[in-house]
């Protein structure tokens, strides 16, 4: 399970991710099932794997048909400040 973006972040980000368990592919909300998986260190790398997270956290991997919500925020490592939150939605095939 893998995030990436496009541009490089500034090395002074992290980023908080949070996800929701499998449900089903006809809900259009997580509801409050998200839970934070990690903070993960932004810098050069555009991608970042938190299956290892993901199942640590849920116990299973999605399976095709399901979707998994996730929300990701930047936060600034010398203030603190987080940013807006980015929401999306998986779906697996």
């Amino acid at each position: 399970m893998l995030i990436s973006w496009y541009n490089e972040l500034d090395e002074d980000l992290y980023l908080k991710i949070w996800a929701s368990p499998p449900i089903s592919g006809g809900r259009s909300s997580a509801g409050t099932s998200l839970k934070m998986l990690n903070a993960y260190n932004a810098g050069e790398d555009t991608t970042i794997d938190i299956a290892s997270d993901y199942y640590d956290r849920f116990g299973v991997y999605p399976s095709a048909g399901k979707k998994v919500f996730l929300k990701v925020n930047a936060v600034n490592c010398q203030s603190g400040l987080e940013g807006l939150y980015n929401n999306t939605v998986c779906s697996f095939s």
